[in-house]
């Protein structure tokens, strides 16, 4: 028995040591190796490629890529059964999966192309990898423009000394080889070069990859070459190394020792440790144009290469004692030189979606796109100077951290930048306008006109926007308006051909499926003048100014408005800036600027920061920053709550001092605050420099304006405001408190004792308002804080009458018959379901004798002009006089607790 069990162990010892353990972790398993996109791939720019190795795992059963670029996922089709895209097709599909019976899922490299593009235009795509179990599936990102090549190929160069140079068939439809390239710093700081080929086949003797180096030898003496090596190429892959000493560039694949000395190939498998690669013969050139080629015709999942050295030697091979290195930077320690960055990098919440933005570095490549710390993707820069990924079928209310790297033209990784994003179901939409406001110097120095601008509800079902000319009780339609009906698009009316300093009065009404008339009261006088204005008085040394342009005469200026009001955040007082424009794009000259200006030195060529506070409230377009005229950076407009912005810069001479905000967009709502300048040195910040960054100090040295008192008298369906100011300023505004904040409903030059009308509001609803002044320098003072429940009238009933007989006359003498009681009853706004009844009884003294009642009866919300609804009660039977003393009583049953008298016949004789 002791026996047999030592065999067997002897057994088991041979078997394990057979095999060899390799362990993938999950996240290797279910990912994609190597994944690329390539822009760069055609003479003509119609094809870009995208290429990776399968995930290892077996059970994945579908790959799938889809066109994103509108906004909605469309498939496209079509791949070859056996998932190694070496036929080219067009597209994926999901008829034909990654795999077959007879091909290796973990092991599958696909090189796929994106044909028949528009060069220069930009595409998104999607590419989902599906597993039998879901919980593993993964999608990632693909975002470029197809860029057309030299006819010498899709070359690449990483320093002055690499390069790649990729050949295609002789056939057309052929795009250059994906070959990936990436510079990678190890631990301790080593700086290699990592080079992917997910090329299937070599597809015919002119369709290769390669990687050169350069270097210059002097002719006819002999040289030992050599580099470090490791990596994981697929299946015992041969990477062929040669030394190409030839002045053309022109590849030839028989290689004649005359041309190209071929140094040997190497065997790259699983080589985890770093290798010397020395060619045991020597190299003796016969020009000084010389380069390392490793050519690659099959797949390569990853080769690194360091230290390339070409030594001269002697005959017999030995380096010469103190030989130098022929190949400089050999090392390649020069590649993460000036490394690229994604700027000012935001994040934007969406319904189970996120949608990440940042500035284009002028020296990125391209960007590489991470979830949760993981590759998602790979964007190459749009062109517009900013680039944006959305991410979808994300969990609501759970936080993502999206992060982006640059990659600059050595295929070095720059810093990974994050920014934290929580998806949330969307909140109800505000069914109001937004942005309202009222342009009174429109045309400058002319004047003459008004421009209304405003930004629509973002509700996707506005049935109707219109702009009444009030005069007294008369409303005329300004007929010409043409608003958009887009949810949330801006909009901007210019009134012409006013007389200055006339006040004119308008009903701008908006109309939804959903929430019905809303309307809102524009008051104000056209002016002429500058459309520039200080907003403090200190005019000389530190001050804030806004200032617009405009493209011709003819142009109206766009329709900024610039605020200084209390800190919609705060509960003590504290002003900032509240800008909002509604400018609809930037044409040619329009623009509007808000600066600041000072007087105070900055050292020429010493490092400045800009930092000031803000915050928005809503989306809009990234307004720039300047410092004197030179742009320094964009506010990014994410924002929960106060946001800090800090910006670096290097000052120039300048006898005085401009810091510009640019307004060129639309810009929903934000809030600037607490500006400062500080020298640094060494990252150590120093003093301020400015003194009236704070809008506090600004709203100090300002006459405040503030309302006094306001006394509100509700009606039907509206409001009286009586109101009293301190001073008469430039608007005075009432605001409605909402669940989605303040909405500006009117909007009027005041006078010192004013009074506004509001009309189509709600019945029975408590509308919470504020009104407030603003000043000639755009300070708008303290709220008044009030409200106004406007009530219908009570049931308007109608004439009573008492037939006897059915006659037509009212009868008021009353002798014994039969009687019929009519009255008809109006319901203003009561309610749909109001209903009431009509009750007429005869008492004998105290005794009832007789009682009847019309149909209980639902009355129809009716405007008051309109007839009412009749309540009739029949065959009402008064005895004779010799039966007694008798009273006739009439009431309208409103509900069980309200009977209200209507009539009451004393008693009477005969």
């Amino acid at each position: 028995m002791l026996k047999k069990l030592l065999a067997l162990i002897c057994v088991m010892a041979v078997l394990f040591t057979s095999f060899t353990f390799t362990t993938v972790s999950a996240a290797e398993e279910f990912a994609p190796v190597g994944l690329m996109l390539q822009p760069d791939v055609r003479n003509d720019g119609s094809y870009m490629t995208i290429s990776w190795r399968n995930p290892t795992s077996n059970t994945l059963s579908a790959v799938k890529l889809y066109d994103v670029t509108s906004g909605t996922a469309t498939l496209v089709d079509n791949i070859t059964k056996d998932g190694a895209v070496t036929t080219f097709s067009d597209s994926i599909s999901n008829q034909y999966l990654i795999g077959n019976t007879t091909t290796r899922l973990d092991k599958n490299f696909v090189w796929y192309r994106l044909a028949s593009l528009t060069p220069g235009t930009y595409k998104k795509y999607r590419l989902d990898f599906e597993f039998s179990d879901v919980s593993n599936n993964k999608s990632y990102y693909l975002a470029a423009a197809p860029v057309a090549q030299t006819t010498n190929g899709a070359s690449k160069t990483i320093s002055n000394k690499i390069s790649t140079y990729d050949s295609m068939a002789s056939t057309t439809n052929f795009p250059y080889l994906p070959m990936g390239l990436e510079t990678i710093t190890e631990e301790g700081g080593n700086v290699a070069l990592k080079v992917r080929f997910n090329v299937t086949g070599w597809y015919s003797n002119s369709t290769y990859g390669q990687l050169l180096y350069n270097f210059t030898p002097t002719v006819g003496k002999t040289y030992k070459v050599g580099f470090d090596y490791k990596g994981t190429p697929s299946d015992n892959n041969r990477v062929g190394v040669y030394v190409r000493d030839t002045s053309t560039d022109t590849d030839i694949d028989n290689l004649p020792d005359t041309e190209t000395t071929k140094v040997e190939g190497i065997v790259i498998k699983n080589v985890s440790e770093w290798k010397t690669h020395t060619y045991e013969g020597i190299f003796t050139p016969t020009t000084t144009n010389v380069k390392f080629k490793f050519k690659f015709l099959n797949p390569v999942e990853e080769i690194i290469l360091d230290n390339f050295f070409v030594k001269e030697c002697d005959a017999e091979g030995n380096i010469l004692e103190g030989a130098t290195n022929l190949v400089s930077n050999g090392d390649l320690s020069n590649l993460t030189n000036a490394l690229s960055s994604a700027k000012n990098l935001s994040g934007k919440a969406g319904n189970e979606k996120a949608t990440i933005e940042w500035e284009n570095d002028s020296s990125a490549r391209y960007y590489k796109i991470y979830k949760d710390g993981a590759f998602y993707g790979i964007a190459y820069p749009e062109s517009d100077g900013t680039t944006s990924v959305e991410f979808d079928n994300l969990i609501n209310d759970e936080t993502y951290t999206f992060g982006v790297s640059a990659y600059n033209q050595a295929f070095a990784e720059g810093e990974i930048k994050t920014v934290d994003v929580t998806p949330k179901e969307p909140a109800p939409k505000n069914p109001m306008i937004s942005n309202l406001s009222v342009n009174t110097y429109t045309f400058g120095g002319t004047g003459g006109a008004l421009t209304v601008s405003f930004k629509n509800p973002e509700v996707e079902d506005i049935t109707s926007i219109e702009l009444y000319d009030v005069n007294g009780d008369s409303e005329t339609k300004i007929s010409d308006t043409a608003f958009s009906l887009d949810a949330g698009a801006v909009n901007a009316y210019v009134i012409k051909n006013l007389t200055n300093s006339t006040l004119y009065n308008y009903k701008l009404r908006v109309t939804t499926t959903s929430d019905g008339l809303k309307e809102y009261d524009i008051a104000a006088k056209p002016g002429a003048g500058a459309y520039a204005m200080n907003f403090n008085t200190d005019s000389s040394n530190h001050y804030w100014n806004k200032t617009f342009g405009r493209k011709d005469s003819n142009t109206p200026y766009p329709p900024v408005d610039f605020r200084i009001v209390q800190n919609p955040l705060s509960e003590t007082k504290d002003y900032v800036l509240n800008v909002v424009s509604n400018i609809k794009s930037y044409v040619d000259g329009n623009y509007a600027n808000l600066t600041y200006n000072f007087t105070d030195q900055m050292a020429s060529g010493t490092t400045y920061r800009l930092k000031f506070d803000y915050m928005t409230l809503a989306g809009g377009s990234r307004p720039s920053v300047y410092v004197n005229n030179s742009e320094i950076g964009k506010i990014n407009l994410a924002s929960d709550g106060w946001q800090k912005a800090s910006f670096d810069f290097t000052n120039k001479n300048a006898s005085t001092n401009v810091i510009k905000f640019g307004f060129v967009n639309p810009l929903e709502s934000l809030y600037i605050d607490n500006l400062a300048i500080v020298p640094v040195t060494d990252g150590v910040e120093g003093t301020n420099i400015l003194t009236k960054g704070d809008f506090d100090v600004v709203e100090e040295e300002t006459n405040e304006y503030s309302v006094i008192d306001v006394t509100a008298e509700a009606f039907d369906k509206g409001a009286t405001i009586n109101y009293t100011v301190s001073e008469v300023g430039k608007f005075i505004k009432i605001y409605e408190v909402t669940e989605f904040g303040k909405n500006l409903i009117s909007i009027q030059q005041p006078t010192r004792n004013g009074t506004i009308t509001l009309n189509n509001l709600k019945n029975n609803k408590t509308y919470n308002l504020i009104m407030t002044t603003q000043n000639w320098k755009d300070v708008e003072g303290d709220g008044y804080e009030f409200t106004v429940t406007p009530k219908p009238e009570d049931l308007v009933i109608g004439e009573f009458k008492l037939l006897k007989d059915a006659e037509t006359s009212d009868t008021q003498n009353l002798t014994g018959g039969t009687y019929k009681a009519n009255v008809s009853v109006k319901n203003n706004g009561m309610g749909d379901n109001f209903t009431a009844q009509l009750i007429v009884a005869v008492y004998n003294d105290k005794k009832l004798v007789l009682a009847k009642a019309s149909e209980k009866t639902t009355i129809a919300q009716t405007d008051s002009e309109l007839a009412g609804t009749p309540l009739t009660v029949e065959n009402v039977s008064i005895p004779s006089v010799d039966d007694g003393d008798y009273t006739v009583k009439v009431m309208l049953w409103k509900s069980l607790d309200d009977m209200t008298p209507l009539k009451q016949f004393k008693p009477y004789a005969e």
